[in-house]
């Protein structure tokens, strides 16, 4: 038998906690019992930490003479100080009996006071560790871990609350300038993550946590998300997520700008191959503002040609090993969007000084492919220029050139008449 009998009052162990119990009897092999709450349940003789004491053996008064032991014990419990109990054992070593353990934090050693002791420890995580049914005190590197590791997740939970607060109120009365903290933007974040990537965010299930504790949670998660974000003022209803996506850049840094002004001043190098004196034509839409190719065309006497084709060369204005090649490389090419354009290089440069507009000096590489009377390519040359383009098109203008026999009494026909070209 398990040398437990009907009447017995004992503290059983359930899922790591302590449950008072009354024993009724036993059922094949196991313990029946009345716990604290009135639940029946079969136990076996391991799961009992400590025999407290004896009670009436019936279901309902076993359960009330379990549920008074139980909270007489929660009571005594509190009142131990258990860092000073640890304090006075943790060099001692060794394990510690329960109920010398209550001897020493309360005085006595009865059963009330052994498992007031053992709801205490087995409550506590940080300066006891039970080994079977007695306590080794951990050692004090542990403790200070263990302590360290509780300090930062309150203080975790204690910012996250406080965030959580303020976008309460942000969202209770929008516009009226509730400001968020810089410590915010790492929840902030996470739910900026979950609106942009959503299934494949890495912080998704953090993101949901916040959205629910908001009430702002919804089926689709990253929705949810968005809404939320729209709301608070922090994406448009717009809001572009291929850009936050794959992180572009959507400002050059001040230093930059800077140094982008500064180099933009410098004259077209005189080492490059003058053709201004050509006739150049550029065909683009009437709002780019980006001219970046233009057209050359010249006749030869033996009735072929030179096709020219000049791309504009910012390198011209970008210093090596300066900060606007190191944005340059970072942003690697220029992006084009319904509603907006991430250029490579700052606009002073891009739209300005390497701007192939019409009228100015520019330098640029020019392509040159030596055309023979049947269009048979005879050479090409490759070499850095100076250019000057005549003529700027819009891509209808062109299509009216190219609309024979008519494109020459076109207003783009006479305009080109006008510089020789047609």
């Amino acid at each position: 038998m398990s040398g437990y009998e009907p009447g017995d009052l004992v503290e059983l162990w359930e899922q790591g906690d302590l449950v008072s119990a009354v024993i009724l009897g036993h059922d094949k092999g196991r313990l029946r019992a009345v716990t604290e709450s009135g639940d029946i349940v079969r136990v076996t003789a391991s799961r009992i930490a400590h025999r407290a004491g004896r009670a009436d053996p019936g279901q309902a008064s076993g359960a009330k003479a379990a549920a008074s032991h139980a909270r007489e014990a929660r009571e005594r419990a509190g009142t131990v100080d258990v860092a000073a109990l640890w304090e006075i054992l943790v060099d001692a070593g060794g394990r510690h009996a329960p109920a010398d353990l209550a001897s020493l934090a309360l005085g006595g050693s009865d059963a009330s006071d052994t498992s007031a002791i053992i709801r205490c420890l087995s409550a506590e995580k940080v300066y006891f560790v039970r080994k079977g049914d007695d306590w080794v005190a951990r050692s004090r590197s542990a403790v200070e871990e263990t302590l360290r590791r509780i300090r930062t997740e309150t203080e975790r939970e204690r910012r996250r609350n406080a965030f959580l607060d303020r976008l309460r109120r942000r969202l209770a009365a929008p516009g009226t300038g509730e400001d968020l903290e810089e410590a915010d933007q790492v929840y902030l974040d996470k739910i900026i993550d979950l609106a942009v990537m959503g299934d494949e965010s890495v912080t998704r299930k953090e993101a949901v946590a916040l959205l629910s504790d908001l009430g702002a949670g919804g089926p689709i998660a990253w929705l949810a998300a968005f809404d939320l974000l729209v709301r608070l003022g922090i994406f448009t209803e717009d809001e572009n997520l291929e850009i936050r996506r794959f992180g572009l850049r959507t400002r050059f840094p001040d230093d930059v700008l800077a140094e982008a002004e500064e180099s933009s001043r410098a004259p077209v190098p005189e080492r490059r191959r003058d053709l201004t004196g050509l006739t150049l034509l550029t065909v683009d839409d009437p709002d780019t503002s980006e001219v970046d190719d233009a057209l050359s065309w010249e006749e030869t006497e033996d009735g072929g040609g030179i096709a020219g084709v000049h791309i504009s060369d910012p390198t011209a204005f970008v210093r090596p090993g300066g900060l606007v090649e190191a944005e340059a490389l970072a942003r690697a090419a220029t992006y084009y969007f319904p509603d907006r354009r991430l250029t490579m290089l700052p606009p002073v440069i891009s739209e300005d000084a390497a701007s192939l507009v019409e009228n100015r000096d520019r330098p640029a590489v020019s392509f040159m492919i030596h055309l023979g009377p049947g269009a048979d390519v005879r050479k090409f040359e490759i070499f850095p220029s100076t250019v000057r383009v005549s003529r700027r098109l819009s891509y209808e203008e062109a299509d009216e050139l190219l609309d024979l026999p008519g494109g020459g009494d076109t207003p783009a026909g006479r305009a080109l008449a006008e510089i020789g070209v047609a």
